[in-house]
């Protein structure tokens, strides 16, 4: 084995991270031509895409990766995993055996597209009943970490869970037939820099804020925000949980025809070449988001110029853009 105790630390954190990208890629390579639960979206029936980006669900599933190379997020997605462990642990200490708990490879789902595609998902966390062949599940829990200021505001003050994430955990809710629960968690204190966005001492979701002596919005402290999930008449409605429970269901443009629909759509992009519309950024209820998902989107000028296609042109030209995109961040890696 390789001494490296002399090597400077940063070094080795920068070796830790190109070790984890390459499994990342190995991981990718072997799921070619296989759609991903995690990039759940909606197809409405008057043709609108809401939710993840169908153009970019397409070249996920022919390998390629349009984000922009930016090796200080591993961090951020490492941060998810961990925040993943801990609720297991949480889970186990309180009494739940963890025999009865499955984890995203040890549940997976899977169905096919009419023309025999497979799309496949990971949920979280799913507790289940028995062992062995025996297990049967009961409920999934989705999770995820709470890692900006208006995330954190959105999720937990307002009580707005983010419409993507309510698809992704519905999409395994109904490949499951299982209650499903989306929880959050905000592992830091977020600093409040402007305190008119935010509710007043006493006010709805000032519980999750810490004020100074003047009642002035400071931050907003570390918390859990939960969201439980069910269907009425094949759409989602959802209600809050946990401190901030009013027991409120709400509705969502979210359906289970519409994530069917969406992964048609984009297994059809393969078999007719056809370019399909932009996405629409909504939130929970539906109603339009505060931004353009295409404005963050690092081939927005491959669709500006290729809007109509064709698609193989389109392709091609958001291969060459993505491999001569700079590498951000702030760990920079060579190519070792």
């Amino acid at each position: 084995m390789t001494d490296l105790s002399n090597t400077p630390t940063y070094s080795l954190v920068q070796a830790g991270i190109r070790h984890m990208q390459r499994e990342h890629d190995e991981k990718e390579q072997q799921k070619l031509g296989v759609l991903r639960g995690g990039n759940t979206g909606i197809l409405t029936a008057d043709g609108r895409i809401l939710g993840k980006c169908a153009r970019q669900t397409y070249l996920r599933l022919i390998g390629v990766d349009c984000d922009q190379e930016d090796a200080s997020r591993e961090f951020m997605f490492a941060a998810g995993r961990t925040n993943e462990d801990s609720w297991m642990d949480l889970l186990i200490r309180s009494g739940i055996s963890a025999n009865s708990i499955r984890r995203e490879e040890e549940v997976p789902i899977s169905w096919t597209t009419k023309s025999g595609r497979l799309v496949t998902g990971r949920p979280d966390i799913v507790i289940g009943e028995g062992e062995g062949a025996a297990w049967v599940p009961k409920k999934g829990i989705e999770l995820k970490l709470a890692s900006s200021l208006w995330t954190a505001r959105d999720v937990a003050v307002k009580g707005e869970p983010k419409a993507m994430h309510l698809m992704q955990a519905a999409h395994y809710a109904w490949q499951l037939n299982v209650p499903f629960e989306l929880w959050y968690a905000g592992r830091a204190d977020f600093e409040i820099s402007y305190a008119n966005f935010f509710p007043k001492q006493g006010e709805p979701g000032s519980e999750f804020i810490q004020y100074n002596d003047q009642g002035k919005a400071r931050k907003i402290r570390p918390f859990i925000a939960g969201y439980e999930l069910a269907w009425a008449n094949g759409s989602l409605i959802y209600r809050r949980l946990g401190p901030a429970a009013d027991g409120q269901w709400k509705g969502t443009p979210i359906t289970q025809q519409g994530i069917r629909d969406y992964y048609e759509l984009v297994d059809s992009m393969v078999l007719t070449g056809v370019m399909p519309p932009r996405p629409q950024n909504v939130i929970a209820s539906g109603e339009k988001g505060g931004y353009s998902i295409c404005d963050y989107c690092p081939i927005k000028a491959v669709c500006d110029k290729r809007e109509k296609g064709p698609l193989d042109v389109w392709v091609k030209e958001a291969k060459a853009w993505t491999a001569g995109l700079p590498a951000m961040g702030s760990f920079l890696l060579d190519s070792k």
